[in-house]
């Protein structure tokens, strides 16, 4: 005997299944979202140093210079003015005095040959010697004595100088006498003693006579 088939009963629809797939699409985005922003972030702060960087490394701007004008040069002619040149008075010339009394009686006037030869051995062109004495020593030397007038007779180049002259031949013993002529000086085996008292009579008896010369 054939078993007859069960009837067929119609099914109930259960409950309807969830989907799992929506759940994960969110996850996905949300994910991406958040390495979106992460790289968002990390790329601002990397962006953000270097403009911190370059604004420390950027060179401060050259403070604003003023042009300076030159000042102007001043050509305002200035005129000129002219002094005059002063004028000296001319010098009087020298009166040579006569030979005085008081004098040391050892001192002479010297012969005009005597006062041309001293004349004629200054270094001074146009200077000549006077107030000229001779006087003889102890020692047998003939000491010549002399003022040296300057060549246009207003001045002394020196007020007294002393020669000596031995056998014939003229030696200059003072300083003076050795820098303003030309005769050699006075030789150490002669043996003048310019501080004796040839020489220093000598002299004082030609500065004695200078001093009575008036202009």
């Amino acid at each position: 005997m054939t078993t007859p088939p069960s009837p067929a009963y119609p099914r109930h629809p259960g409950p309807p299944r969830k989907s799992n797939n929506g759940t994960i699409i969110v996850l996905v985005v949300v994910g991406v979202l958040i390495v979106v922003c992460g790289g968002l972030t990390a790329l601002g702060a990397i962006i953000g140093d270097e403009r911190d960087t370059a604004a420390s490394t950027t060179t401060p701007p050259a403070p604003a210079t003023s042009a300076v004008t030159a000042p102007t040069k001043d050509t305002t002619t200035v005129p000129t003015t002219t002094r005059a040149s002063a004028v000296l008075p001319p010098s009087e010339p020298l009166v040579i005095a006569p030979f005085p009394s008081g004098l040391d009686p050892r001192c002479t006037p010297a012969d005009p040959a005597t006062a041309a030869t001293i004349t004629g051995g200054l270094e001074a062109t146009g200077a000549r010697a006077e107030h000229v004495i001779t006087l003889a020593g102890a020692d047998g030397y003939e000491y010549i004595g002399a003022s040296i007038v300057s060549p246009d007779n207003t001045r002394y180049l020196q007020r007294s100088d002393v020669w000596v002259r031995v056998l014939g031949k003229v030696y200059a013993a003072t300083g003076g006498a050795r820098n303003d002529s030309t005769f050699p000086k006075a030789p150490s085996s002669l043996d003048v003693d310019l501080g004796g008292d040839s020489v220093q009579t000598t002299d004082r008896c030609v500065a004695d006579w200078s001093r009575v010369t008036r202009r």
